[in-house]
């Protein structure tokens, strides 16, 4: 099964031209990246850039997949 990637903030301008933002996973990287790069100890670890951003776009493709796969509980 595909892993659906939606846009992440898409925007229709007010002379209706559409401009569909970045992909969810693209905002799921960036905001792994971020946690990657402020955590001394894991930045450490990371030997270079490239694994870096390897990194981040493996977490963020799991995010959607478990995004995909969700469902609610009901808290009765």
């Amino acid at each position: 099964m595909k892993t659906k990637n939606p846009t992440a903030f898409p925007l229709k301008h007010a002379d209706d031209k559409f401009n569909p933002g970045m992909t969810l996973r693209d905002y799921f990287a960036g905001q792994v990246i971020v946690g990657i790069v402020s955590n001394t100890v894991l930045w450490e670890r990371i030997d270079t850039i490239e694994h870096s951003a390897e990194l981040a776009y493996d977490i963020a493709e799991q995010l959607l997949i478990e995004r995909q796969n969700y469902e609610p509980k009901n808290n009765k």
